[in-house]
């Protein structure tokens, strides 16, 4: 099952592009979270190191798409420059920065041997293998 949920998680990710209109309602956005916590909890037990990075990353995604619907709210149309780091246009450009290089690391993890040394060669978390389902 981790290679159609996996699958399945690469695809939800590579149509993951965060718009200004998106932060309006959400609901799209939202599914697709949604999708994706589903996709990530029907991979193989087998896999924790990926299950893990995966959860990571959502929670990242997650923690960008509620600061900038949050920015939205507060200051509806009106954002800071563009050049500001803390803009909402930022904050969406490092969201679909972020969704494109998590379908660049799962594409990685597939062609690879699927060991949490392919995960850990990221740079990420060092708590991985500690987290299981």
């Amino acid at each position: 099952m981790s290679d159609d949920a996996l699958r399945a998680t690469r695809m939800t990710l590579d149509e993951l592009l965060l718009s200004e209109s998106d932060l309006i309602g959400g609901d799209r956005i939202a599914r697709r979270f949604a999708e994706l916590r589903a996709n990530v909890a029907a991979i193989s037990d087998d896999e924790p190191w990926l299950k893990s990075w995966l959860e990571q990353e959502l929670t990242k995604g997650g923690a960008m798409f509620v600061t900038a619907k949050a920015d939205r709210g507060r200051n509806g149309s009106l954002d800071a420059p563009a050049s500001d780091s803390n803009s909402r246009a930022a904050i969406i450009r490092r969201f679909n920065a972020w969704s494109r290089e998590v379908v660049a690391h799962i594409d990685a993890y597939r062609r690879s041997d699927r060991t949490e040394s392919v995960i850990r060669a990221w740079g990420v978390d060092s708590t991985l293998s500690a987290h299981s389902a």
